[in-house]
């Protein structure tokens, strides 16, 4: 079988009894090993740089999320920094209410419009529901070409999706989704680190409503305990 070979040429004259140029000595050192390991070495540096930047996001992000004390700004917020790095044309959340999407934060670049309100569950179709509900994130590269998608209301919203769900005692009740106003063929690592993402957002306002609940409950707690005092 034929193999692709690197030769480093090199080519000096070979000059006469008067001088002159007679001919040219050609030869020819095989560098292909080299050649490979210094391109294993530029991928495996820019695999470590990009990895490195992906760690210093989510930390920042998650770090920047612990300051937001309600669930409106922690979605906010984390669409609209997936989106910026991503290049996503557009980012949102939305929760299941039955057989109802509700619509939430949402952030666009203009070349798709911002969601919100309230959608039909079964605008979804069966297939990218059923897929929710087993916890699986949905990847769609170009809805318009996917046999379970064309033509429906889905391929309508968006050529191009990835949608992370989040379950919660074996129950579907919300979805991050990053959409791109072209088909994409979404890269390994992207999926992977909306998925990343999304934990981070999902943590974050469990956070938040826990914190809330805990200051609610306090509040109450002094609103019986100033109450009693005034009767005594």
């Amino acid at each position: 079988p034929r193999e692709q070979r690197i030769l480093d040429f090199v080519y000096q004259p070979v000059h006469g009894a008067d001088g002159r140029v007679s001919g040219i000595f050609v030869s020819a050192n095989d560098v292909t090993q080299r050649a490979r390991a210094e391109e294993a070495a530029r991928a495996s540096a820019e695999e470590l740089r990009e990895a490195t930047e992906t760690q210093a996001f989510l930390y920042t992000l998650a770090e920047h999320l612990r300051q937001l004390d309600s669930q409106d700004a922690i979605l906010r917020e984390t669409a609209a920094a997936l989106a910026r790095h991503l290049g996503a044309d557009r980012v949102g959340f939305y929760r299941v209410d039955g057989d109802v999407l509700r619509l939430g934060a949402c952030t666009t670049d203009g070349r798709l419009p911002a969601l919100g309100g309230t959608l039909p569950i079964t605008t979804l179709t069966d297939a990218v529901v059923d897929r929710y509900r087993g916890g699986r994130t949905l990847i769609v590269t170009d809805a318009a070409r996917d046999p379970q998608l064309a033509g429906t209301q889905f391929s309508a919203l968006t050529p191009a999706a990835i949608g992370v769900p989040l379950l919660r005692g074996g129950e579907w009740g919300a979805t991050l989704y990053v959409n791109h106003a072209d088909p994409r063929a979404w890269q390994e690592d992207e999926v992977a680190f909306v998925e990343g993402v999304a934990e981070i957002a999902w943590d974050a306002v469990e956070r938040a409503t826990a914190l809330g609940a805990l200051r609610e409950s306090e509040e109450k707690f002094r609103a019986i305990a100033n109450s009693i005092d005034q009767m005594v």
